[in-house]
């Protein structure tokens, strides 16, 4: 036997390199037949069981409350994907790639409210593959139920070992005090041990049957102050029928517990040790009223792990549900479906309110799902060699096609970084102007992936709407229909609003105010290419003039976004620069309206001629001068429009 951690250091370090990279090779020629020859003769570990010899009951000397789940025929973006989540689960111990390279090992805590022993050992790993599998959204091969179950060596240089758990493994400490326990998940059909059984929590169940839960229980909170071995027998069994006593377990109960799971130590010993515990007279039945209180929630939980996967989008600010088996895409949580499934557990006796399930289903039983990173970083890698911005950049012809395509690749950049990190906001618009019917605003649906479709916005917005701002937090794209409607006040509103970081604000239904964080880029789409208002400048807008679009070729989203991403994560400058916004503002002259001040000024002035005598005149002079022929006031914004 060797110990768990020098083996995952192993794999890390590269010593079983050779011989898992030939074994890949092998995978990647077609050779399964050689492949699984080198891989049996790979060496292979248990991590559940310890045994003496041979790979059988007899021999078995020792289990340990660790769980090994398999995860195969991944892609690489799968890989990247389901890593970030398992490595921060609480349950994680160790994550690797498989021997073959499309699959990961996950080795996982067992924190079950069931007593770790090998009769046990299928119910913990159900549970704790339930769980995984809600947190994962994907199936795991249900081959390492078996105890025994061997795990071969691999290579894999980003191995993870959490390092909650090194203290532990070591034996230099104890396990993370943090660590939520499950209930154990037991099959409704067919049978079932009698320990499993037992294990679950029912209301109208007696006491008795709910021993061996609370049992468990007590084990796991004594375990986490000290194991049972040699010198600390005493105190662990002391420690133990403390716990039992809080609990409400008599005392003939627990002194018969440990006469059979303790039975190395001396009957007389231990019914000195349960004497001491269970003489706190005022420490009986403590924890009782709050056990049951939390059954109801547990069985809640039990009964939705059972059927169903619920994810809590952070970006929509909802929770979604899918089936465990049937349907494969999440759909939100309405009234019906929470009402069809609190009857469908009062049916099966799980007596519960209608209140209990709405919480529990609104918590972080939840798992929170992000859909724009889990988009991103589900990308394939950019080669570093084609340019897929550029190819879409082609589809749009106009009059600058080197600046328009310097813009775009800013923009999509921009538009990346804002989704997916906080604190990148995108602070330009992409403005086409053209032609009514060429496709402006259909190229500009086109730029939303497939996986993210839900998530636009298009259309006319009030900016200082509730809804509207929330539009920044939900939506990864908003398309601003017909821009060239706007005043010149809803315009500066727009650009104060594209400009926040954040939203503060309260959703329907919602108690209390939160901040959101910012995630929407800004597309417009005008007729009239005289649009723009403010005459002093409008950076936030890159203007360009579609002579042409094609909307009709497919566009590659994830080799176009994969690009962005790669660009955004090398450090590309997708901000303007004030040498860039020089240009920008010189670029836009061509999209900025005439003021009425400019158009009188054009009407009865004109440059003097080589014999004429010039006027020197001072803005407010050449208004005066204005108004006298016209009805137009003189004012402060009429000076500053005249310039």
């Amino acid at each position: 036997n060797r110990a768990l951690v020098a083996v995952l250091t192993e794999i890390k370090a590269g010593r079983y390199a050779p011989d898992v990279r030939k074994l890949r090779g092998c995978l990647a020629e077609g050779d399964k037949a050689a492949a699984e020859r080198i891989k049996k003769g790979l060496p292979a570990f248990t991590v559940s069981a310890l045994y003496n010899g041979k790979r059988l009951k007899e021999c078995l000397t020792g289990y340990n409350p660790l769980l090994i789940l398999d995860l195969d025929g991944l892609t690489a973006a799968d890989i990247v994907r389901l890593r970030a989540l398992i490595e921060t689960a609480a349950y994680t111990v160790a994550c690797f790639l498989s021997p073959g390279g499309a699959g990961l090992k996950v080795i996982v805590y067992a924190a079950v409210r069931l007593e770790p022993i090998p009769e046990n050992h299928r119910v913990l790993y159900d549970t704790m593959k339930a769980w995984y599998e809600n947190l994962l959204g994907v199936e795991i091969d249900a081959s390492g139920s078996d105890a025994g179950r061997l795990c071969f060596v691999s290579d894999d240089s980003g191995l993870f070992l959490s390092p909650r758990f090194s203290d532990w493994l070591n034996d230099t400490g104890q396990l993370p005090d943090d660590i939520p326990l499950l209930d154990p998940v037991v099959p409704r059909k067919g049978p079932v041990a009698a320990s499993a059984a037992e294990a679950m929590p029912m209301e109208e169940a007696p006491a008795k049957d709910n021993l061996p839960r609370l049992f468990a229980k007590a084990r796991d909170r004594t375990s986490r102050k000290g194991k049972y071995e040699a010198g600390n027998r005493n105190n662990y069994v002391y420690q133990f029928g403390c716990q039992c006593n809080r609990l409400g377990i008599s005392k003939e109960e627990t002194t018969a517990y440990c006469n059979r799971c303790f039975s190395d130590l001396p009957e007389e010993e231990i019914r000195q040790a349960l004497d001491s515990a269970y003489s706190h007279q005022e420490e009986k039945g403590k924890d009782e009223k709050a056990a049951r209180q939390d059954r109801k929630v547990e069985s809640i939980c039990r009964y939705l792990s059972e059927h169903y996967m619920l994810r809590y989008n952070v970006v929509r600010g909802f929770v979604e549900w899918r089936k465990k088996k049937g349907r494969k895409d999440f759909a939100p949580v309405t009234d019906y479906w929470e009402n069809s499934v609190w009857c469908a557990m009062q049916l099966e006796g799980i007596q519960c309110r209608q209140s209990d399930l709405h919480s529990v289903i609104l918590s972080d039983f939840s798992r929170e799902y992000n859909p724009f990173t889990a988009y991103f970083e589900g990308l394939p890698a950019w080669d570093g060699v084609s340019d897929p911005i550029a190819r879409l950049a082609a589809t749009v012809v106009t009059d600058r096609p080197d600046y328009w395509l310097m813009c775009l690749r800013k923009w999509l950049v921009a538009t990346v970084a804002c989704a997916i990190s906080t604190g990148q906001e995108n602070h330009s618009v992409l403005l086409l102007s053209g032609e009514q019917g060429i496709g402006k605003t259909t190229w500009c649906r086109h730029l939303v992936p497939p996986a993210l479709s839900g998530y636009v916005y298009s259309g006319n917005l009030d900016p200082s709407s509730k809804d509207a701002l929330l539009l920044l937090s939900d939506c990864f794209l908003i398309i601003l229909d017909e821009l060239s409607g706007q005043s010149r006040m809803e315009l500066n509103r727009l650009k104060a609003m594209i400009t926040k970081d954040t939203v503060h604000e309260r959703r329907a239904y919602a108690r209390n105010a939160e901040t959101y964080t910012r995630r929407a880029s800004f597309l417009a789409t005008v007729n009239d290419s005289q649009v723009l208002t403010d005459r002093t400048g409008s950076r936030r807008f890159l203007c360009f003039e579609a002579q042409g679009i094609d909307y009709t070729t497919p566009i590659d989203h994830d080799a176009i976004y994969s690009q962005a991403l790669s660009l955004y994560r090398s450090g590309f400058k997708f901000w303007f620069s004030d040498t860039d916004i020089t240009e920008v503002n010189t670029n836009n002259e061509a999209f900025q309206q005439s003021s009425p001040e400019e158009e009188l000024f054009y009407t009865y002035f004109r440059r003097p001629g080589r014999f004429d005598a010039p006027l020197y005149l001072s803005s407010s002079e050449i208004l005066a001068k204005l108004a006298e022929k016209t009805r137009l006031s003189i004012t402060n914004l009429n000076v500053n429009n005249l310039g």
